[in-house]
């Protein structure tokens, strides 16, 4: 069981090492301060209390900074939104008609609808929604740690 461990580090080390610095950094660029923050600081303890590195990078970035991730979906939600109203106003004046006699037409109701669902529609389910940016970071913040960990422990030896 040992080897097979160690041969699985190994291969980490070697996968993280061959990456050019500029990929590793990437995912740290994708993401918004407070989640990168909110990762880095919780990972060690992450690290030390979940063994899987799978179901710790599930905890961090689903339990831990799930407030920090879900504010960022909301900030991208309503900027997506005034992107589609914007949208919808440029198609609305292109192809404008004159108003029926009930006094709305179908544009007003389209950009009524897309104000309406702005604020309502957004639900953070980590299980569904999980950024792959901040997954990537957390995967990557784990394992480095484990690695280092590993690393202490196997060159104190058995006493």
């Amino acid at each position: 069981m040992r080897s097979v461990l160690t041969c699985a580090v190994g291969v980490a080390i070697a996968v993280l090492n061959a990456l050019p610095a500029a990929a590793q950094t990437d995912v740290v660029n994708d993401l918004p301060k407070p989640v990168e923050q909110c990762i880095r600081d919780n990972a060690p303890a992450v690290e030390q209390a979940v063994q899987p590195l799978n179901e710790g990078v599930d905890f961090l970035v689903g339990e831990l900074c799930a407030k920090p991730v879900a504010e960022q979906l909301a900030r991208e939600q309503q900027a997506n939104t005034a992107v589609a109203k914007e949208a919808i106003k440029k198609l609305c004046e292109q192809n404008s008609k004159p108003k029926s006699n009930k006094g709305s037409n179908d544009c007003e109701n389209s950009a009524l609808t897309l104000d309406y669902s702005a604020g309502t529609w957004l639900s953070y389910s980590p299980n569904l929604n999980k950024p792959p940016a901040a997954t990537a970071l957390a995967a990557q913040v784990l394992l480095r740690l484990r690695i280092q960990r590993m690393n202490a422990t196997s060159t104190q030896g058995t006493h």
